[in-house]
This record gives structure tokens, sequence and C-alpha cells, in this order.
């Protein structure tokens, strides 16, 4: 796996085992986070390594800087980030590659 993953140019995804190993193997990431915040699972310099996430929304609290909604209909932590926001963040990366 790491060799496939290390071949890469870019990872764009969430945030999960593989955008790290990516990273351990010197991948530029782009990463989207919904329901969890980066500054808990994102311990890498933003940008080198720039994520998506919308702050202040109400299903976040003091208590629950995560999502503290057991179901979720919206999803809105995720479907209100625009697709031509990240293009533009990643279409000079495009382009080297």
């Amino acid at each position: 796996m790491p060799a496939i993953i290390g071949a890469s140019d870019l990872y764009i995804g969430n945030d999960t085992g593989l955008k790290h190993l990516a990273i351990a193997c010197g991948v530029k990431s782009y990463t989207f986070f919904g329901p969890e915040p980066p500054n808990e699972w994102h311990p890498y310099n933003k940008e080198k390594h720039p994520y998506f996430y919308i702050e202040d929304l109400e299903c976040r609290t003091r208590e629950a800087h995560y999502c503290g909604l057991n179901q979720c209909d919206s999803m809105i932590c995720l479907n209100d980030i625009q697709a031509i926001d990240v293009f533009n963040t990643i279409k000079k990366d495009l382009r080297n590659v």
C-alpha cells in the first residue's frame, strides 16, 4: 500500500488512515473534515497540507466541538463545501501533476 500511495501526486479526500499514509510518504494532501474538527486529527502544516472545514456550525457546541448529532439529514458540514472552492485551491498543484 505505501508504494502505491507514495507514487501518487496528490491525496484529495477525507481524513482517514490513507491520508496519514500519503503524508508519511511525502504526498501533498487536501483533506475534507465534516463532523470532526481538524485541530484534533490534522497535526500537519496547513500550508503544506490544506483542509476544508466549515467553522461555527450549530451542531458543534461548547460541550461538543465535533458534531453532537446522532442522526443528520443535511450533512451541512460537508455538503456546504463548494466544489469550485476546492478546485480553485488545488488547481495550481494539478497543473504540476
